[in-house]
């Protein structure tokens, strides 16, 4: 999903750290995610887990941040494009800041699904989990094609409403298998709010 804007886009032996704590101070710690394990006298640190399958953090990972390619191919926001004749809020963000956001954003959805996942697909709230989060990565991809592709502001407003209600739907059924990755989808859904509210002033300030 490309938020009224451009969208850009180890083995074994890699450890995670167990999070408990403040949402932004669990973004704050994403780069650690990927990093060797440190032990304390021949013991692995309090708190930490093993990615246990690489390859299934990559394909979740890789999902994720695929659902935004369609959408950037038919962003176009330069000068004489339809986007640039829409009239848009004072508080609408500069351009460049859209692509790095959106590339944070889809690596935390990817390691959210992959904590769940690893939880085993033979349980219903695993399978029910990723199922949701199936349902609103479509929908995240579908915005951008609605609003730049189709040029159609207000049915994109339908798109992101219904996006952030299976959203907040995969937040809670997330929390019930692994409270961490639902953790790491709430810098996701205050994106998607804030995403709302421009798509409405957008539709108010430009009525058809």
């Amino acid at each position: 999903m490309t938020v009224l804007g451009d969208a850009t886009q180890r083995g074994a032996g890699v450890w995670l750290p167990f999070y408990r704590g403040h949402p932004l101070s669990l973004v704050s710690r994403v780069p650690q995610l990927l990093l060797p394990p440190r032990k304390i006298s021949g013991h692995m640190k309090h708190g930490a887990w093993p990615v246990r399958d690489p390859v299934r953090l990559a394909v979740t990972v890789a999902a994720s941040i695929a659902a935004g390619i369609p959408g950037s191919l038919v962003t176009k926001t330069g000068p004489g494009t339809w986007y640039g004749t829409l009239v848009k809020p004072w508080f609408f963000p500069p351009p460049f800041v859209f692509a790095p956001v959106w590339t944070v954003l889809y690596i935390l959805m990817g390691i959210a699904a992959y904590r769940v996942w690893m939880e085993g697909t033979d349980k219903p709230a695993v399978r029910g989990a990723l199922a949701l989060f199936a349902v609103q990565l479509i929908l995240n991809m579908l915005w951008s094609l609605i609003f730049f592709g189709l040029e159609n502001p207000a049915l994109a407003l339908a798109d992101i409403l219904l996006l952030l209600l299976v959203l907040i739907a995969t937040i809670v059924r997330f929390s019930a298998v692994r409270r961490d990755a639902a953790w790491l989808l709430v810098p996701y859904v205050l994106w998607v709010c804030f995403a709302t509210v421009l798509n409405v002033s957008i539709v108010l300030l430009n009525p058809a």
